[in-house]
Protein backbone atom coordinates (compact mmCIF):
# COMPACT_ATOMS: atom_id res chain seq x y z
CA UNK A 1 0.00 0.00 0.00
CA UNK A 2 2.90 2.85 1.15
CA UNK A 3 3.77 3.75 -2.43
CA UNK A 4 7.56 3.22 -3.31
CA UNK A 5 8.15 7.27 -3.06
CA UNK A 6 8.63 6.22 0.46
CA UNK A 7 10.39 2.78 1.05
CA UNK A 8 9.36 1.53 4.35
CA UNK A 9 11.92 -1.54 4.11
CA UNK A 10 14.49 0.32 4.06
CA UNK A 11 14.00 3.04 6.76
CA UNK A 12 13.60 -0.21 9.17
CA UNK A 13 16.51 -1.41 7.61
CA UNK A 14 18.69 1.51 8.25
CA UNK A 15 17.49 1.87 11.80
CA UNK A 16 17.53 -1.79 12.96
CA UNK A 17 21.52 -1.35 12.02
CA UNK A 18 21.47 1.55 14.34
CA UNK A 19 19.98 0.25 16.63
CA UNK A 20 22.48 -2.56 16.12
CA UNK A 21 25.69 -0.23 16.41
CA UNK A 22 23.78 0.96 19.96
CA UNK A 23 23.40 -2.53 21.35
CA UNK A 24 27.15 -2.80 20.77
CA UNK A 25 28.22 0.24 22.10
CA UNK A 26 25.98 -0.49 25.32
CA UNK A 27 27.64 -3.89 25.99
CA UNK A 28 30.99 -2.01 26.02
CA UNK A 29 29.72 0.58 27.55
CA UNK A 30 29.46 -1.77 30.56
CA UNK A 31 32.75 -3.25 31.07
CA UNK A 32 34.82 -1.23 32.85
CA UNK A 33 38.00 -1.85 30.91
CA UNK A 34 36.11 0.75 28.21
CA UNK A 35 35.85 4.06 28.79
CA UNK A 36 32.60 5.32 26.47
CA UNK A 37 31.63 8.97 26.35
CA UNK A 38 27.80 9.58 27.29
CA UNK A 39 27.68 11.77 25.22
CA UNK A 40 28.14 9.29 21.85
CA UNK A 41 25.33 7.23 23.80
CA UNK A 42 22.88 9.95 23.96
CA UNK A 43 23.61 11.34 20.25
CA UNK A 44 22.99 7.91 19.49
CA UNK A 45 19.59 7.42 21.25
CA UNK A 46 18.56 11.04 19.88
CA UNK A 47 19.38 9.96 16.47
CA UNK A 48 16.98 6.50 16.99
CA UNK A 49 14.10 8.88 18.72
CA UNK A 50 14.25 10.92 15.61
CA UNK A 51 14.64 8.05 13.13
CA UNK A 52 12.00 6.13 14.62
CA UNK A 53 9.35 9.21 14.53
CA UNK A 54 9.88 10.25 11.43
CA UNK A 55 8.90 6.30 9.74
CA UNK A 56 6.10 6.25 11.44
CA UNK A 57 4.96 10.17 10.49
CA UNK A 58 6.28 9.46 6.74
CA UNK A 59 4.81 5.81 7.04
CA UNK A 60 0.78 7.89 8.06
CA UNK A 61 1.66 10.68 5.53
CA UNK A 62 2.36 7.81 3.05
CA UNK A 63 -0.19 5.87 3.72
CA UNK A 64 -2.73 8.76 3.38
CA UNK A 65 -1.28 9.65 0.07
CA UNK A 66 -1.82 5.48 -0.65
CA UNK A 67 -5.51 5.48 0.22
CA UNK A 68 -6.28 8.50 -2.00
CA UNK A 69 -4.33 6.23 -4.95
CA UNK A 70 -1.84 9.50 -5.20
CA UNK A 71 0.55 9.05 -8.40
CA UNK A 72 3.78 10.83 -8.17
CA UNK A 73 5.46 10.53 -11.13
CA UNK A 74 4.83 13.80 -13.33
CA UNK A 75 3.30 12.15 -16.85
CA UNK A 76 0.84 9.64 -14.44
CA UNK A 77 -0.58 12.90 -12.68
CA UNK A 78 -3.84 13.90 -12.79
CA UNK A 79 -5.66 17.00 -11.93
CA UNK A 80 -6.90 15.09 -8.64
CA UNK A 81 -3.20 14.32 -8.08
CA UNK A 82 -1.77 17.85 -8.46
CA UNK A 83 -5.20 19.31 -6.38
CA UNK A 84 -4.45 17.10 -3.43
CA UNK A 85 -0.83 17.37 -3.44
CA UNK A 86 -0.83 21.12 -3.36
CA UNK A 87 -2.90 20.84 -0.51
CA UNK A 88 -1.08 17.90 1.15
CA UNK A 89 2.81 18.38 -0.23
CA UNK A 90 5.06 15.83 0.52
CA UNK A 91 7.78 18.25 1.80
CA UNK A 92 5.18 20.54 3.76
CA UNK A 93 2.64 18.50 5.34
CA UNK A 94 3.50 17.59 8.73
CA UNK A 95 1.57 14.92 10.94
CA UNK A 96 2.36 14.27 14.05
CA UNK A 97 1.59 10.35 14.69
CA UNK A 98 -0.05 10.51 18.29
CA UNK A 99 -2.66 7.87 18.31
CA UNK A 100 -5.53 10.07 18.44
CA UNK A 101 -3.88 12.27 15.31
CA UNK A 102 -3.23 8.60 13.40
CA UNK A 103 -7.48 7.58 14.45
CA UNK A 104 -8.48 11.13 13.59
CA UNK A 105 -6.53 10.99 9.86
CA UNK A 106 -7.95 7.85 9.17
CA UNK A 107 -11.27 8.05 10.11
CA UNK A 108 -12.13 10.71 7.52
CA UNK A 109 -11.83 7.59 4.79
CA UNK A 110 -13.35 4.89 6.78
CA UNK A 111 -15.66 5.30 9.69
CA UNK A 112 -14.88 1.87 10.96
CA UNK A 113 -11.42 2.43 11.33
CA UNK A 114 -9.90 1.50 14.68
CA UNK A 115 -6.87 0.94 17.06
CA UNK A 116 -6.66 -2.82 17.99
CA UNK A 117 -4.90 -2.16 21.58
CA UNK A 118 -5.20 -5.13 23.99
CA UNK A 119 -4.16 -4.69 27.03
CA UNK A 120 -2.08 -8.11 26.63
CA UNK A 121 0.67 -5.62 24.47
CA UNK A 122 0.50 -2.50 26.54
CA UNK A 123 4.35 -2.51 26.41
CA UNK A 124 4.78 -1.91 22.60
CA UNK A 125 1.93 1.13 22.59
CA UNK A 126 3.56 2.02 25.93
CA UNK A 127 7.16 2.27 24.17
CA UNK A 128 5.64 4.21 21.21
CA UNK A 129 4.18 6.47 23.18
CA UNK A 130 7.35 7.16 25.40
CA UNK A 131 9.21 7.77 21.96
CA UNK A 132 6.98 10.78 20.77
CA UNK A 133 7.61 12.44 24.04
CA UNK A 134 10.88 12.04 23.83
CA UNK A 135 10.85 13.32 20.11
CA UNK A 136 9.05 16.55 21.51
CA UNK A 137 10.96 17.00 24.72
CA UNK A 138 14.04 16.72 22.30
CA UNK A 139 12.39 19.35 19.80
CA UNK A 140 10.90 21.76 22.01
CA UNK A 141 13.50 21.74 24.93
CA UNK A 142 16.65 19.69 23.66
CA UNK A 143 15.81 17.59 26.57
CA UNK A 144 17.15 13.63 26.64
CA UNK A 145 15.06 10.94 27.81
CA UNK A 146 16.50 7.88 29.00
CA UNK A 147 15.59 3.99 28.59
CA UNK A 148 13.34 4.14 26.01
CA UNK A 149 12.22 0.90 24.42
CA UNK A 150 13.44 1.48 20.55
CA UNK A 151 12.81 -2.05 19.58
CA UNK A 152 9.19 -2.29 20.92
CA UNK A 153 8.63 1.27 19.68
CA UNK A 154 9.70 0.06 16.06
CA UNK A 155 7.69 -3.27 15.95
CA UNK A 156 4.28 -1.12 17.28
CA UNK A 157 5.27 0.77 13.75
CA UNK A 158 5.27 -2.29 11.90
CA UNK A 159 1.78 -3.08 13.42
CA UNK A 160 0.69 0.40 12.34
CA UNK A 161 1.57 -0.33 8.57
CA UNK A 162 -0.50 -3.10 7.78
CA UNK A 163 -3.38 -1.65 10.20
CA UNK A 164 -3.26 1.41 7.88
CA UNK A 165 -3.04 -0.95 5.27
CA UNK A 166 -6.26 -2.51 6.37
CA UNK A 167 -7.65 0.85 6.78
CA UNK A 168 -11.81 -0.25 6.07
CA UNK A 169 -11.62 -2.58 9.23
CA UNK A 170 -11.62 -5.80 7.07
CA UNK A 171 -8.50 -8.31 7.39
CA UNK A 172 -5.97 -10.33 9.08
CA UNK A 173 -6.28 -7.72 12.17
CA UNK A 174 -10.40 -7.74 12.27
CA UNK A 175 -10.44 -11.48 12.12
CA UNK A 176 -8.31 -11.26 15.37
CA UNK A 177 -10.05 -8.79 16.93
CA UNK A 178 -13.17 -10.42 16.40
CA UNK A 179 -11.84 -13.50 18.11
CA UNK A 180 -10.94 -11.47 21.15
CA UNK A 181 -14.32 -9.85 21.59
CA UNK A 182 -15.83 -13.11 21.31
CA UNK A 183 -13.26 -14.87 24.01
CA UNK A 184 -14.47 -10.75 26.32
CA UNK A 185 -18.10 -11.97 26.17
CA UNK A 186 -16.95 -14.68 28.37
CA UNK A 187 -15.82 -12.03 31.15
CA UNK A 188 -19.79 -11.90 32.53
CA UNK A 189 -19.87 -15.57 32.93
CA UNK A 190 -19.98 -16.80 36.81
CA UNK A 191 -20.78 -20.26 36.91
CA UNK A 192 -20.14 -23.06 34.84
CA UNK A 193 -23.62 -23.73 33.91
CA UNK A 194 -23.26 -20.27 32.08
CA UNK A 195 -20.14 -20.88 30.61
CA UNK A 196 -21.24 -24.18 29.10
CA UNK A 197 -24.16 -22.85 27.47
CA UNK A 198 -22.34 -19.95 25.87
CA UNK A 199 -19.21 -21.98 25.04
CA UNK A 200 -21.92 -24.37 22.91
CA UNK A 201 -22.97 -21.49 21.37
CA UNK A 202 -20.00 -19.92 20.15
CA UNK A 203 -17.69 -22.98 19.40
CA UNK A 204 -18.34 -23.21 15.93
CA UNK A 205 -17.49 -19.72 15.18
CA UNK A 206 -14.76 -19.45 17.51
CA UNK A 207 -13.15 -22.42 15.44
CA UNK A 208 -13.49 -20.72 12.53
CA UNK A 209 -12.25 -17.77 13.40
CA UNK A 210 -8.84 -19.46 14.54
CA UNK A 211 -8.89 -21.27 11.46
CA UNK A 212 -9.30 -18.44 9.25
CA UNK A 213 -6.54 -16.40 11.34
CA UNK A 214 -4.25 -19.79 10.83
CA UNK A 215 -4.71 -19.59 7.11
CA UNK A 216 -4.19 -16.11 6.35
CA UNK A 217 -0.80 -16.19 8.40
CA UNK A 218 0.56 -19.21 6.76
CA UNK A 219 -0.53 -17.37 3.81
CA UNK A 220 1.73 -14.50 3.37
CA UNK A 221 4.71 -13.13 5.68
CA UNK A 222 3.06 -9.79 6.26
CA UNK A 223 0.99 -10.99 8.89
CA UNK A 224 4.03 -12.28 10.77
CA UNK A 225 4.10 -9.38 13.14
CA UNK A 226 5.33 -9.62 16.61
CA UNK A 227 2.67 -7.08 17.91
CA UNK A 228 -0.15 -9.53 16.39
CA UNK A 229 1.59 -12.75 17.52
CA UNK A 230 1.80 -12.01 20.97
CA UNK A 231 -1.56 -10.77 20.94
CA UNK A 232 -2.41 -14.30 19.15
CA UNK A 233 -0.47 -16.25 21.45
CA UNK A 234 -2.77 -15.22 24.33
CA UNK A 235 -5.91 -15.53 22.69
CA UNK A 236 -5.12 -19.23 21.31
CA UNK A 237 -4.04 -20.33 24.99
CA UNK A 238 -7.75 -18.96 26.07
CA UNK A 239 -9.32 -20.52 23.19
CA UNK A 240 -7.52 -23.89 23.65
CA UNK A 241 -7.83 -24.07 27.40
CA UNK A 242 -11.63 -23.43 27.44
CA UNK A 243 -12.02 -27.04 25.78
CA UNK A 244 -10.27 -28.38 29.71
CA UNK A 245 -13.07 -26.32 31.60
CA UNK A 246 -14.88 -28.43 33.73
CA UNK A 247 -17.20 -28.30 36.59
CA UNK A 248 -14.76 -29.39 38.76
CA UNK A 249 -11.91 -26.74 37.63
CA UNK A 250 -14.42 -23.64 36.36
CA UNK A 251 -13.67 -22.17 40.12
CA UNK A 252 -9.80 -22.42 39.73
CA UNK A 253 -9.03 -21.78 36.26
CA UNK A 254 -11.45 -19.92 34.72
CA UNK A 255 -11.10 -16.25 35.50
CA UNK A 256 -7.35 -16.49 35.73
CA UNK A 257 -7.70 -17.39 31.77
CA UNK A 258 -9.35 -14.11 31.13
CA UNK A 259 -7.35 -12.22 33.02
CA UNK A 260 -4.73 -12.42 30.11
CA UNK A 261 -7.20 -10.30 27.72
Amino acid sequence: MVNNVFSYQNRVNQIEEMLSGYNQLKQLAGNPLIQISQNLTKTLESSLVVAIYSLSEQLLKYSIYSILEIEFEEERKTAKDKFILKQMPIENFPITPTLDRIKKEIKVYSSEFKLFLPASCENYKNAYIELLNARHEFAHANNHTDDIDFLSALKFIEYLKLQYEEFEGRGYINKISLLSEQLAKFRKIDNYQGFECLYLSKKSNLDTLVREIDTMFNTDTKYDIDYLNDILEVLNDIYKEFQFINEDNFASDFSPLLEKL
